[in-house]
């Protein structure tokens, strides 16, 4: 989720209020993109005075992270930037941190590598760096140019690491190429909230391969005074609208500008057939232009007076509809299955039926064949011959406005409502308005327009526009009907109720009865109403019910969780956010109905077991970093987070009757709630974090810094072998010179320790140069030697070749009947008495990565 500036310095304070040095350890951080464990643990080991584990933990867990997993996390970019900045503030410092970056991450992926000297360019010189850094990114944009087969991948980048940098680095010429090279590939929606992406820079040809700019590509379109409108490619079009040749790129962009000052707008589109893009009536110029930086400008070119659009204007209705062409003029229809369309019946009165026609609708052109005609009710209805796909039915879009099972109309309230009739033709989009007093409600008159019958009568006179015959009208959200004519300043149409049953006359094979499941729309409505109507009392019940069956399924299983077996256990839950779900609603006998309801909890307390394991990494060193300071064998930390879940919950909802006949909400119940209806979205922060009760004891407490192996001139190796015994291993333990290096003269004293069971120190002479001997252990524990002033220092509960037994066991060491003869030990420190441990946790772990 992305965040603000403002937004990011709260949550920053807010942090730093509970834990100060879990942010000084995350400025420390903040200029690297990614943060793996390794970065992480040598940072904090570096800072004066030092800190804990713990606070590795806390930053890992915390509310400044926006995406983690078990080896490495990132920073919110908002977070980062102020971050790095409270870094700058001490120039030694930050030069130290970036250092560090620099070093550990100069094996990485390059375009990370690049990303961060970018940052510290703009931390460190500002805009004096201006020349380096658009260096460093124009070299970026040329492989994505260039080299096609990283082009999406270099794209995906370009577009998330723009968001990390300063914003006069956005604004840099290279970088707006960048993030329009990144447009070019993976299309505008790329663009959503990306600084000045609503505008084409100048000359954007040469971001697109060469083939496609140098070819032209035709588009037309209409001014209206709603909007702009691209026609589809048909022969009528081209008498129609203005002519543009555009190149031919892949996507096809063009940016559309309106405006002066703060009314200006812009807009980089897709100019797709039947794409609308409204535009305020009152503004005389549009410009259009294109990737070569080619201008037009558009007029324009309605000569019907100007209109704003209404606020609940749905241009999604749109989608439901299609032009059906006749002979003379053509008519408006609309999806009422994804079969079947209706229209008015008007335009088809000599039509027999079976008659085919052409339909077109979202940029498709498909036969229908007349179905039905009833010149009585006004309805037209016609058939594809399969489902058109991706649209939308209007009856499935909006509820119908009356109850179908009735054959009068019913209006409940009063009040003046507001109509809207969509038109469409082959060329564009248009609709017409007006209101009714529902205290009267709409009158039936006969009409010629529906012989023998008497259609609706609605104002029309507020309107500007005559409504289009056959168009579907929407009135306050509610699916009406269409309109079958006009008849002075009144539109007629023919109710939704009226279509239903048209349709249900047709008695289709694969058709439902579409009256029957109309007049069941019309009653789950009606239920609706009444849950809404007490939502305050239902979504009390909804939250004290689902956290009373949460305690029934307290055990959550996620991948987000970095617990050993990804589960974890719920101990508490902060503020219920309800939604409902009113197309699940499922009306039952009895007055009682069924519905889903989503409950989003943002603050639930979540217990878990991590495996240490999971978090070490090895570096080139050879040593391992992990976010404890205990060992780093198949142990456990208890860590307890502040986490976001999600449930889905089933509702039940009974109703009863007043005195007055009038139904009410009588009782809501969750009844039910699945464990795979629990979803864990995201863990915000660590409140805690210990030992689990099942750890093992530390073999080097206080002792062990992440020393490594091996120095310059020598290392530190192990072999652990089995024997005939089987809780016996034997150790061989060898201090080697690298290549080039003099052999060794001196005895060498080493040091070996299990925790609390004790510590054994040993002189051992060298034999050819290296210094080798073997002893026999029970189980792992730690080797120290020093070298020419140098510590070396081996823990064997990470050797990766040992037997699991030997490396999940602490053991101190004996000298074997070999040794023992040739080597006394210097000194052999028993740990103290084991006290018993008690009843242990059960605990299931999983092989580390």
């Amino acid at each position: 989720m992305s965040m603000d500036a403002e937004r990011a310095k709260e949550t920053l304070e807010r942090f730093r209020a509970r834990n100060p040095e879990a942010v000084r350890l995350a400025t420390h951080v903040s200029l690297a993109t990614r943060i793996e464990a390794g970065l992480l643990r040598a940072t904090r080991l570096r800072l004066s005075p030092p800190l804990d584990a713990s606070h590795e933990a806390d930053l890992w867990f915390s509310p400044l992270v926006e995406s983690w997993s078990a080896r490495a996390f990132v920073l919110h970019p908002a977070v980062a930037r102020q971050l790095q900045a409270e870094l700058w503030k001490d120039e030694e410092q930050a030069l130290g941190a970036w250092r560090l970056v620099e070093r550990l991450h100069a094996n990485g992926p390059s375009i990370v590598a690049l990303e961060e000297r970018v940052t510290w360019l703009a931390l460190s010189q500002g805009p004096r760096a201006l020349a380096q850094i658009e260096e460093e990114l124009q070299r970026t944009l040329r492989t994505m140019v260039q080299d096609e087969d990283q082009a999406s991948g270099v794209a995906r980048w370009a577009l998330s690491a723009l968001t990390r940098f300063p914003d006069w680095v956005r604004e840099t010429a290279t970088a707006r190429l960048l993030t329009f090279g990144a447009a070019a590939r993976l299309g505008p929606r790329a663009l959503v909230g990306v600084p000045r992406a609503n505008s084409l820079p100048e000359d954007a040809r040469w971001l697109f391969p060469e083939r496609y700019w140098l070819a032209q590509q035709v588009i037309r379109l209409e001014r209206t005074a709603a909007g702009i409108t691209f026609l589809q490619p048909t022969a009528e079009s081209l008498t129609r609208g203005h002519r543009l040749e555009v190149p031919a790129t892949q996507p096809l962009l063009l940016e559309v500008s309106w405006g002066h000052g703060e009314r200006e707008a812009h807009q980089v589109v897709i100019p797709e057939p039947g794409r609308f893009i409204p535009v305020p009536a009152d503004e005389t110029s549009v410009w259009l232009r294109t990737v070569t930086g080619d201008e037009f400008e558009l007029t324009s070119a309605s000569d019907r007076p100007s209109n704003q659009i209404p606020r609940d204007l749905d241009p999604e209705v749109w989608r439901s509809c299609a032009w059906i062409h006749t002979l003379e003029q053509g008519s408006v229809s609309y999806f009422i299955t994804p079969r079947i369309l209706a229209s008015a019946a008007t335009p088809f009165a000599a039509v027999p039926l079976g008659t085919a026609f052409r339909a077109t609708y979202e940029g498709q052109s498909r036969e229908v064949t007349l179905l039905e005609l009833s010149l009585r009710d006004g309805v037209a209805l016609f058939e594809l011959l399969d489902e058109a796909r991706g649209v939308k039915p209007l009856n499935t879009r909006f509820p119908i406005s009356h109850d179908p099972s009735e054959d009068e109309l019913r209006f409940e309230g009063s009040g003046i409502a507001h109509w809207i009739a969509y038109g469409l033709s082959q060329e564009a989009s248009e609709w017409a308005e007006g209101f009714i007093d529902f205290s009267q409600g709409p009158r039936r008159q006969p009409s010629p327009s529906t012989p023998g019958g008497a259609p609706l009568r609605i104002p029309a006179f507020q309107s500007r526009r005559e409504p289009m015959t056959g168009a579907p009208v929407v009135v306050d959200g509610m699916w009406f009907g269409h309109v079958v004519g006009m008849q002075g300043f009144e539109a007629e149409v023919c109710p939704a109720y009226t279509v239903m049953k048209a349709l249900a006359r047709t008695r289709l094979a694969d058709e439902p009865d579409l009256a029957e499941i109309a007049a069941e729309e019309w009653h789950r409505n009606q239920m609706w109403d009444l849950i809404l109507g007490e939502r305050t009392f239902v979504e009390g019940e909804i939250s004290e019910g689902v956290e009373r069956l949460l305690g029934r399924h307290r055990q959550i299983t996620s991948d987000l969780l970095p617990s050993a077996d990804e589960t974890g256990t719920m101990t508490g839950y902060g503020d219920a956010v309800i939604t409902l779900h009113k197309e699940s609603l499922d009306i039952e006998g009895g007055g009682s109905a069924l519905f889903t309801a989503t409950v989003d909890f943002d603050e639930t307390y979540i217990t878990l077991y991590v495996d240490k394991s999971t978090y070490a990494v090895w570096d080139d060193d050879d040593s391992r970093f992990s976010i404890t300071d205990a060992d780093w064998n198949d142990h456990t930390m208890e860590v307890e987070c502040i986490a976001s879940i999600r449930v889905i919950a089933t509702v039940q909802v009974d109703t009863e009757s007043s005195d007055v006949d009038i139904l009410n909400i009588a009782s809501a119940a969750v009844i039910s709630i699945e464990d795979d209806e629990i979803e864990l979205l995201r863990i915000h922060e660590s409140v805690r974090s210990e030992p689990s009760d099942d750890d093992m004891p530390d073999p080097h407490p206080e002792t062990f810094w992440s020393l490594s192996t091996q120095s310059l001139a020598h290392v530190l190796t192990a072999t652990i072998r089995t024997t005939s015994q089987p809780d016996v291993f034997l150790v061989r333990i060898q201090a080697v010179p690298l290549s080039n290096i003099p052999f060794l003269e001196r005895p060498l004293d080493f040091r070996m320790s299990a925790g609390e069971r004790g510590i054994l120190t040993l002189e051992v002479p060298p034999a050819d140069g290296v210094v080798d001997f073997e002893v026999e252990s029970s189980g792992a524990f730690v080797v120290e030697v020093r070298i020419d002033r140098e510590l070396l220092q081996l823990d064997l509960t990470t050797a990766r070749d040992a037997p699991e037994g030997f490396r999940k066991r602490l053991a101190l060491p004996v000298l074997t009947e070999t040794s023992s003869r040739q080597w006394t030990s210097l000194s052999r420190k028993p740990g103290p008495p084991k006290a018993s441990a008690g009843p242990r946790r059960k605990k299931v772990t999983k092989p580390s990565s």
